[in-house]
């Protein structure tokens, strides 16, 4: 009954947002007059396989386009500057641990797969490190929240993250070029540059250039990469269009860090964690137990990655056949000390994947889609984690994954205004692992996980400019294995979501308001942690721990009150918890450092018992204001823009001990930007978290000491940015 209950609540939530303008919804009818600069843009997104706007996708999608792009984005961190729902922070070795409505990935290990899927052009992306030098010469991003297991199958448990690079053109030659200097010797630049060279081909150049010095004073938290992106359009007919694009990204880094919270002053919270007094605590335990180790000022981080894409679409009479072959290699060295103690690694993998679907026109009363996908991953890294132990725990494991899904969407139009759609994936993972611990032995195991998902969506138009919409959908995030003899593996974890929503125009479309309703079920979430291994010992293990239940209101609106002026906002409210969320944890470094109800299991064991809490990185409340007023001079315009960004308190770990709490907090944005009149360039002064917080963004608990090492979010950072066309 508890579902149905939310369920009815939730659409209630909905009816009333909708409804509360209803004055307008006449008005909402009529058309801008030509020349009406205050309505609001119309957004187009792929979020669906098929180009819709924002609008009429029946979907909670949140799009964030290229001008803003290049003002506030160089990494996937500062996405979450912008959507409340998706939460990414750094985690060691260049990877990120991003989560959208608190369930996501939090391990960083080379044995982890993210439940968000990332893709670049409609291109999955598996290494989450592989996109950190994408965000350049973009035409938008798109978050997709909620599963997206039929459409884009493996793990998209909890949504997406779509990255869509601007593509050459044939009717325009020239580019754009940015040049921006701040605070901690930050540098950045980017350059594109379209070329036609002829009636049916084109040419596009892009590259970005990143640097700035260490956030904490003793390097860490620093950036130095180097991007380039080439692309070619070939398109001889009207039937026939072709996209072939080549990338490379690489990092000279001294990385991630994070500081042990006993040593953490919010006072000076970006104190280097070599410095001697950050390792005070360090040095007290080593007399005890010699092999735990300090944190050095030593770490690093090596990348590089590279691309090679395509796009092919045929146009027939009856639909249109897309193909998409794709190849990435990524290779990365790196020593981060993200976990309380030094972690190394050599990795490297090698992806390749071929989608090919056939989509039937949009407009025609009974429109669908269908594909089949194929991916092969191979996987070899070296590591060497040392939390109080030899270097006997070294591994050398080659992974190897291949991977199959069959898919298909469809949707009538039961009348001009209602559709009813509903989609269906079969996918097969087939994953092997043979390698070996170095001291102990092989590492072994051989794993088909089969799984379908499936969504249905019932959408109706009450008005031109007003939607409703209720669907159900399923997700998951495929098992896997970790470093110790087998048994091994763990089980795919899945998502099944309900939502109820609506997107609407009123005033003119001067106001948009959308809002969504969701409910979800959470099940075998799988977890990372220090945990007993065979044939001894302990390690990191990843097992399934638990069910969840989230339930909560996404709300987004925008208004040009003037030509002039323009608000947004957008507001999420969450409810999160575990229904059950049970796991084992080795005692033999100490005892399990966590606030959860444990029961010894043995000598060397408990159970860990966290049902009833609030899931990590899932707070109740957050939300950014905005708003923007331009001003008009006789040599030209003055853009204020100001941006507000609110959490409420949540926890950054599982194990909810003291210092993984980040209270309520908000921080603010501010820019400047001047344009002349009739030029080319612009010039902005700009300053991010005027507040200078440090907001906690992730963590893991050192396993001796028995205390959270914290990562952190940006300080606050100032420069001035000019940009120019040419």
């Amino acid at each position: 009954m508890k579902i149905w209950h939310h369920a009815v609540t939730s659409a209630s939530i909905v009816a009333l947002i909708w409804a509360a303008p209803s004055f307008s919804v006449a008005q909402a009818v009529a058309k801008p007059q030509a020349g009406d600069d205050k309505a609001i843009q119309e957004v187009v997104v792929t979020a669906e396989r098929r180009s819709a706007t924002v609008q009429k996708t029946a979907a909670a999608v949140s799009a964030i386009t290229s001008d803003v792009l290049a003002k506030s984005v160089t990494s996937p961190t500062d996405i979450s500057k912008i959507v409340p729902a998706i939460n990414i922070g750094a985690g060691g070795g260049g990877n990120t641990q991003t989560t959208i409505r608190g369930i996501g990935t939090l391990s960083g290990n080379a044995y982890s797969e993210q439940a968000i899927a990332t893709n670049i052009d409609g291109i999955y992306v598996a290494r989450a490190n592989a996109v950190n030098g994408m965000f350049y010469d973009l035409d938008r991003v798109e978050v997709l929240k909620g599963p997206q297991g039929t459409l884009y199958g493996r793990n998209a448990t909890a949504g997406a993250l779509n990255l869509i690079t601007a593509k050459p053109s044939l009717q325009s030659t020239g580019g754009s070029l940015l040049i921006e200097g701040g605070n901690y010797n930050a540098t950045r630049f980017q350059a594109d540059y379209n070329l036609p060279v002829s009636d049916t081909i084109a040419l596009r150049f892009a590259g970005q250039r990143v640097k700035h010095d260490g956030y904490f004073s003793d390097g860490y938290d620093d950036a130095n990469s180097t991007s380039f992106r080439g692309s070619v359009l070939y398109k001889p007919n009207s039937d026939f269009r072709m996209v072939l694009t080549a990338d490379y990204s690489g990092a000279d880094e001294k990385g991630t860090a994070g500081i042990i919270s006993g040593a953490y002053n919010p006072s000076d919270p970006y104190n280097g964690p070599s410095t001697a007094s950050a390792n005070g605590i360090y040095y007290a335990v080593q007399k005890a137990v010699p092999f735990v180790q300090p944190i050095g000022d030593d770490g690093f981080y090596h990348a590089s990655v590279r691309g090679v894409y395509g796009e092919f679409d045929w146009q027939f009479a009856g639909g249109t056949l897309t193909v998409l072959p794709a190849e990435r290699t990524v290779s990365d060295s790196y020593k981060h000390y993200a976990a309380g103690y030094p972690v190394s690694s050599t990795e490297h993998s090698s992806t390749d994947s071929l989608e090919v679907r056939y989509a039937s026109p949009a407009e025609k009363r009974f429109s669908y889609i269908v594909g089949v996908y194929g991916f092969l991953d191979d996987q070899a890294f070296q590591l060497l984690a040392v939390p109080a132990s030899t270097p006997s725990d070294s591994i050398i494991n080659p992974l190897r994954n291949r991977s199959w899904a069959a898919f298909g969407q469809a949707s009538y139009k039961l009348s001009d205004r209602t559709r009813l759609s509903a989609g269906l994936r079969y996918s097969s993972d087939h994953k092997t692992l043979d390698g070996e611990k170095v001291g102990v032995g092989p590492v072994q195991g051989d794993q088909t996980f089969d799984k379908t998902t499936w969504k249905v969506t019932l959408d109706h138009d009450l008005t031109d400019q007003n939607m409703l919409y209720a669907n159900v959908g399923t997700g998951f995030k495929a098992g896997g294995f970790y470093n110790s003899l087998a048994p091994n593996t763990y089980r795919p974890e899945s998502l099944t979501a309900y939502a109820v929503g609506s997107k609407n125009r009123f005033l003119d479309r001067t106001l948009q308001i959308n809002a969504e309703a969701y409910y979800w079920r959470y099940k075998d979430k799988q977890v990372t942690h220090l945990g007993p291994v065979l044939p001894g010992g302990f390690d990191l293990i990843t097992e399934n721990a638990g069910a969840a239940t989230l339930y909560g209101l996404d709300l987004d609106a925008q208004w040009r009150l003037t030509g002039h002026d323009r608000l947004t906002g957008n507001v999420q409210y969450e409810h999160s918890r575990y229904d059950s969320f049970v796991y084992t944890q080795e005692t033999i470094t100490g005892p399990a450092y966590t606030s959860c109800k444990t029961t010894a299991t043995s000598a060397t064991e408990v159970r860990v018992d966290c049902s009833g809490n609030a899931l990590t990185k899932a707070p109740e409340w957050s939300g950014n204001l905005g708003y923007e007023h331009r001003v008009e001079l006789s040599s030209g315009g003055l853009v204020f823009s100001i941006g507000e960004k609110y959490e409420s308190e949540y926890w950054v770990g599982d194990e909810h001990v003291a210092g993984q709490l980040q209270k309520a907090y908000s921080k603010t944005d501010l820019e400047i930007t001047y344009a002349p009149r009739a030029a080319s360039w612009k010039l902005a002064l700009y300053g991010n978290n005027l507040e200078d917080r440090a907001v906690k963004t992730s963590s893991f608990v050192q396993p001796v000491i028995g205390q959270p090492v914290l990562a952190l979010g940006d300080p606050r950072t100032y420069g001035v940015r000019l940009t120019m066309d040419y």
